[in-house]
Order: structure tokens, then sequence, then C-alpha cells
């Protein structure tokens, strides 16, 4: 039989709609507070949202007698007629927000307008509807909402645990703060302020109150401007690419938005410039003439459709290439030929001093590749006593057990076993001679490997190296990736430490310390020991022996910063990951400056190595060549 619902369940269903979780609530409340031409913001939760929610705003404030209007359903000062859905300039204007709130919530509303000589204070919920009262109140509109899905428990026990809803209310409040800088915001979570811009109109000093100087000082400002767009704001240096999108924000007429076209857009301007599984962060201002984006597209209005897509594309795609190229030619150092001087007896000519670039940073890495090499053991090679060279005529004796100490033997336990050891001598000829000839109570006979030749480098990428029949290419940053995770696997099973002194302060957006400090005691075992240091900054004491030279900040900010993408507990799955980009970033890159014994051992161990042939995630580190297959493709 078909009825009509009755009001209050009716309104149950609507408000599902509107509020999913605190998040909605702060998001929709907040929308209000800019709409009504705020310039500071304050919002505070308890309990992730669910126990208590409060936004309070400077605004225009509610007349008394329109109060009991602004909760009720479809009711909004923001639109009249279906020609204002063309040119929609607001964040809120669906009409359902407080309505939907105070149906599954306890609510009240403290609001005073400026030419009013009192504030008003009205209470409302699904249960009771109390009469207005006068009160004392500041300029603006303050809204406390309590014991949220209180009248639907089925609701309520599909929240998530309040660190997760507390970091969902972050997020929302973090992208209204960047959508408008120009107003001041403040969030206090459980009695605990984690964010704070100044409201200052720069974007920049947004970012920077979010994320950090350290984030903040490899942004590149855009600045693009064509007949009917204007994109704005900032894209990160190409070299600091994060492995997510999680940095990737836009805004669409000061609205934030998700877009697969302006993602495109963006990271096709990078295209060849980072590396495969790396994603460019960017925070950019598409302002368009409103009628020519639809913003009513979805329920919580988060994505947008544009009525000339390519249009749109092409704009944000030309703003970052320019950004870049600009960036390039500032990076770009020209040596300024020197004038000829005639120089005095003992004076020396200068040698013009280039600049540093942002490249540089990367050679530094090279300082620590014969460490992080040394740091893991090797089985498979053991070596004696360096080898004394036989001069040219000199009368050889055989190896004996007393005379060992004089020559180096390298006993293989992996790789075939040959007959016949190469003495070299100073001038660089072989003497062959028979190992086992002569030999008394030498216990185990020792074993010859044969030479590996450093050939070279080619394309500053790849290492060429011939062992025994075979000449091999090796990746050199896929292999030392690869020494790297083994060594951090091997770190989770020692836990072996590294005292840093003197102790490192790092800081941390609010979801990147919020989700490092619940999983302190997981991180302690796996070497990492630091202390929270307030305002989102943690101090780190120690970190894993085997990052012990890379830089403390650099590597527990990335693994922050990994913990808070994975959104959840920091398990062996998520430490995989986490060693692989962590590996990833601490390895030597293609185009860095190797010299030739680096080179060297590297190719040594990858070829002695045979656990050291694919990549952390499955790309293979070299490949070999055999004498027979080269002839056969030389056509011998």
């Amino acid at each position: 039989m078909i009825k009509i619902l009755d009001k209050q369940v009716a309104e149950l269903i609507a408000a599902g709609e509107v509020i999913e979780r605190p998040a909605s609530i702060v998001k929709e409340l907040i929308e209000n507070a800019v709409d009504a031409g705020a310039t500071s913001i304050t919002a505070e939760t308890s309990g992730g949202g669910s126990a208590y929610i409060k936004v309070a705003d400077n605004g225009y404030g509610i007349p008394e007698n329109e109060i009991r209007t602004a909760f009720m359903r479809h009711a909004t000062s923001k639109i009249s007629s279906e020609n204002d859905l063309e040119n929609i300039n607001t964040l809120g204007f669906r009409g359902e927000a407080l309505a939907s709130v105070c149906a599954v919530s306890k609510t009240e509303i403290i609001t005073k307008t400026v030419k009013s000589l009192y504030g008003v204070k009205y209470t409302a919920g699904n249960a009771a509807e109390n009469e207005m009262t006068r009160t004392g109140a500041a300029d603006g509109t303050t809204i406390i909402v309590r014991d949220l899905f209180y009248n639907v428990p089925a609701r309520l026990k599909f929240l998530k645990k309040d660190s997760a809803e507390s970091a969902a209310v972050t997020s929302i409040i973090e992208n209204l703060a960047l959508s408008r800088p120009d107003i001041s915001f403040c969030y206090v979570r459980d009695g605990k302020t984690v964010i704070r811009t100044p409201g200052d109109g720069s974007l920049l000093s947004a970012i920077y109150s979010l994320k950090g100087s350290a984030f903040s000082d490899n942004l590149i400002v855009v600045k693009y401007n064509t007949e009917d767009i204007k994109v704005s704001g900032f894209v990160c240096v190409p070299e600091t690419a994060l492995p997510s999108r999680n940095c990737q924000r836009f805004f669409v007429n000061n609205r934030v938005v998700r877009s697969p076209l302006l993602t495109r857009a963006v990271e096709e301007a990078y295209r060849g410039g980072i590396m495969r599984g790396r994603f460019p962060a960017c925070y950019l201002m598409i302002s368009i003439p409103s009628d020519r984006v639809d913003v009513n597209v979805h329920p919580a209005k988060i994505e947008v459709r544009f009525t000339d897509e390519r249009e749109v594309y092409d704009a944000v795609l030309a703003a970052a290439q320019n950004a870049l190229e600009e960036f390039s030619k500032q990076k770009t150092v020209v040596v300024q030929p020197q004038p000829e001087v005639e120089l005095q007896s003992g004076q020396y000519p200068q040698t013009p001093v280039r600049e540093r670039s942002v490249k540089d940073h990367q050679n530094e890495q090279i300082e620590l590749f014969s460490a992080a090499l040394k740091t893991k053991k090797t089985t498979e090679l053991r070596t004696e006593e360096p080898i004394y060279p036989i001069k040219k005529g000199q009368k050889f004796e055989h190896p004996c057990e007393k005379e060992k100490s004089k020559y180096k033997y390298i006993y293989p336990d992996k790789l075939q076993k040959k007959t016949d050891a190469r003495i070299i001598t100073e001038d660089g000829e072989n003497n062959n001679f028979d190992k086992t000839a002569g030999c008394t109570n030498t216990g185990q006979t020792p074993e010859i490997l044969p030479e590996i030749i450093y050939i070279g480098e080619i394309f500053k990428t790849y290492i060429i190296a011939g062992y025994d029949d075979s000449m091999y290419i090796i990746d050199k940053h896929a292999a030392h990736e690869r020494i790297i995770y083994n060594q951090l696997i091997n770190t989770e099973k020692e836990a072996r430490r590294q005292l840093i002194l003197p102790p490192v302060p790092v800081q941390l957006s609010s979801d990147e310390f919020e989700v490092a400090t619940e999983n302190k005691q997981t991180l302690e075992k796996f070497g990492y020991a630091f202390d929270d240091f307030g305002r989102n900054t943690v101090i780190i004491r120690e970190i894993p022996l085997v990052l012990a030279q890379c830089d403390a900040a650099d590597v527990f900010k990335e693994i922050a910063v990994n913990m808070s993408l994975m959104k959840k507990d920091f398990t062996p799955d998520t430490l995989f990951e986490m060693y692989c980009l962590k590996a990833c970033k601490a390895a030597i890159k293609a185009n860095d400056n190797n010299t030739p014994e680096e080179l060297a051992l590297l190719a040594e161990k990858v070829i002695k190595d045979s656990d050291i042939r694919y990549c952390p995630h499955g790309r293979p580190v070299l490949i070999a060549i055999t004498k027979e297959k080269l002839a056969g493709m030389m056509g011998r």
C-alpha cells in the first residue's frame, strides 16, 4: 500500500543524504559562515565530532525574525529562482543544512546582526523546540551541535573511530582554508589547536600554515590568463613529487573540487620530468564565468562540470607548463666569461663559482652510497688478507696454509666454482697455477672466482660490466633501491637504531602528526624514537641504523606522509609500501654523478648476490648477454 511518509521519518531520510558523518556538518556550517561574509571562523570538536561540534564566525548574523525559517527545509537566502542555478557564486545554496543537522542532533544557535543591540539564542532538534531567548553575543553566528545521530543508532554504529572522524574534519577545514586564504581559520580538536591560518589573503601563507616551510619552500608560482579563464597558485618542484595525489588541490571559483580533467592536465605538464609512480603537488585556483561551470552535479558539491572541458584543460596545462619552464630557466646557471687580467707574480686565476641548483642536492646521495652497501652483511663473499703483488720473474710458491696470508682468495657459495686462479702481477700479467699441487694441511681448498670487469656507464643510468662469459647491463637506481630495501627489511627484524645529536624537529601537517603520534609505539619497534613538541611538531631522537646517513627530518616526514595516506594502522602491508618508497627516495638516481669505484662496487654486489635481481616493485635490475648470444647477434 502506498502512503505518505511521516514527516519525522522523511526528515531523517533527507538528513541522511546530507549528513554522512561529523565532517559533513562542519563543511555545511563553515560554508554558511563563508557565505555570511565572515573573516574569521573557529571550529571545535570533541569525540571525533559525534559528541560535540561548534562553529563560530563573525559574519552578518541572522535577524531574529528569520531564525526559525532558517531551520526549515528548503530555506535559503542564496537563490530565489531557477535562473539563479546557472550563476551560483555561493558555497551553501541547497537550503538543507540546518534542517538536516537538527533532524539528527541536538542543535543550538546564538546569533547577532551588526545592527542588533542583543543576540538571540535558539535551540532546535527533532525531539523538542524551545522558544528564543535574548542573550549577550558578539556579531556573527555560533552553532553548537551535540550528540550526533542520537536518534538514529543505525547510523551511529557505522561511524569510524574518533581519530578517523577527526582526520576527516581536519581535511575539510584544510580545504576550506586553502580555498579562502582571505579568511582566518582556527580548528580546535579535543582542546588542542591543530589548524590556524592568518587570513592575510595569501595562498602561500595558508599552505605554509598547514604544510610547513619544508613543503612550501619547494613550490613554483603559477599565473596564467586567457580571455575567460584565470589560473593561479602553485605547483611543486619536479624533484619533490610525491608518491600519491594527496597534495593536489583544485579550486574552481573558490570552491574545492575533485576533477580528473584538471588532474590529467597538471600531470601531463610533468610528463617525462618525474619518476613513474610519483605525482606532482599543486594548489591551483581556477576562475571561470559561473555560467560556464555546473557545481550542482554532486550531492556534496565537490564535483563540477564545464561547458567547454577542452578549453579548461588547455588553460591548466599551459599554466603548469609555463611555470615549470620559467623555473627551469631560473635554476639554470650561466657562467659569465671572466675578463682577462694581467696576473702579477704569485697570483692565480680565479675559477668562477657555480651557484647551487635544485639538482645539486641529489648528488649528496652519492656520498651515502658506499656506506649503504657496507651496512648489509655479505654472505656470498669471504675474503682473506689483502693480496701481495708478485714481481715479474719472482718464483711463485703455492698457497699452503702457512702462506695464505700473502694472497687474496674468494670462497664462492652460490656461483660456479673454477679450477684455476689468476694472480695479477705488478705489471698486469696473469700467472695461472694448479691450486692443489704441493698443498698439505690446508683443510678446505680455496676456490677462485672469475674476475668481474667494470667497463663503464652509459646514459648516466646503466652500468656495463663483464663477468665470466657474460656481459651485464645494470640499472644503477633499481639495483641500489633493492639493496636499501633489503637493508630496511633487516632493520625491521633487528630494530637497530642510530641516536641523533642534537635531536631534530620536524613540522608535520595535522593529519600526519595525528597518525604518527597514534602509532608511536609501533614506530618505536622499527627503530624510530620521537617526542611530541606541540603545534604539529615532533622531535626525532633516533632513526633506524640503516638510514643513519639520510636526512632524519626528511626520513620521518616521508614516513608520516605515507602513513597518513594509508588511513589505517601501521601494519606489515603498509610497511612494505613505505619501505619501497623510502628505498626509492634514498637510492641513487639516473643522471647522478657517481665515481667508477662506486659503480664497480655496485656491479660486483649485484652480480654476486642472487637476491638482487628485481627492484621491490618487480622491475628488473639487470640483463645478461652471454658470449654465445652476442656472437649470434653479430653473425659470428
